[in-house]
């Protein structure tokens, strides 16, 4: 089969596409491909879906005491609180409300809360998740590190 406008031969399939405007010169629609939403947690910082974050935050919340319990008494820290915005979101996703909910406000709460759980080095000040601390420790050169690297 030819085309009438063109004097090119085109089988049926790929008449019908020439004249639908969809030819192989012209590129496939791009696909958008979209990251589903993500709620940070407040103890470790990491993120998760909507649907996991609750059954997350229970087991991370158990594995954060269990650790901190292990550590000597004076180092150990206060239970994290979940901020207000969270709670309010948790129960908004609940239900069925999440599109009233603001996430990047809850996001940033979370990212503020998990952040105060860091422990600062005692010889340069820089901080550390508390599992990480002790190793960082054993090896920090204080501040000869932070001059070192003042200088580059």
């Amino acid at each position: 089969m030819s085309c009438s406008s063109e004097n090119h031969s085109f089988s049926f399939y790929s008449l019908e596409m020439h004249r639908d405007g969809q030819g192989s010169t012209q590129d496939p629609p791009a696909m958008v491909s979209r990251r589903p939403p993500t709620v940070m947690c407040y103890i470790c910082g990491r993120e998760y879906g909507t649907a996991s974050i609750t059954i997350h935050e229970k087991q991370c919340l158990a594995k954060w005491k269990f650790e901190n319990d292990q550590l000597p008494p004076n180092a150990r820290r206060p239970e994290p609180t979940k901020p207000q915005i969270l709670t309010e979101a948790a129960r908004e996703i609940q239900g069925s409300k999440a599109d009233n909910y603001n996430l990047d406000a809850a996001n940033e709460a979370a990212f503020q809360a998990a952040q105060s759980q860091y422990i600062p080095c005692q010889k340069c000040g820089r901080t550390f998740q508390p599992e990480s601390i002790s190793l960082h420790q054993k090896h920090c050169q204080g501040y000869k590190a932070l001059k070192r690297s003042a200088k580059t």
